[in-house]
């Protein structure tokens, strides 16, 4: 199944130790890789390039694009558990 930027708000998909969390308004990308001198490595990097050049194609199609998002990250309030 091919990555569909901005299609689904509950999709996660992962690429070695590399998380890519799909969202309606934002894509998350957080984790860590290691692109290696091999065919491993080559795979590794030719799949996240597939899927930044997805996320930058669905991106370019937006008309009216604007320049920074007026959407809030979606986070709440969370006490100090060392407080």
């Amino acid at each position: 199944m091919p990555f569909a930027p901005f299609t689904d708000d509950g999709l996660s998909e992962s690429l070695d130790g590399l998380t890519l969390e799909n969202g309606a308004d934002s894509i998350a990308l957080y984790g860590q890789i290691a692109f290696r001198k091999d065919q491993a490595g080559l795979s590794a990097a030719r799949q996240l390039m597939q899927r930044m050049a997805s996320i930058v194609e669905a991106l370019e199609k937006i008309p009216d694009l604007p320049a920074k998002s007026t959407l809030a990250e979606n986070t709440h309030p969370m006490a100090n558990p060392f407080a």
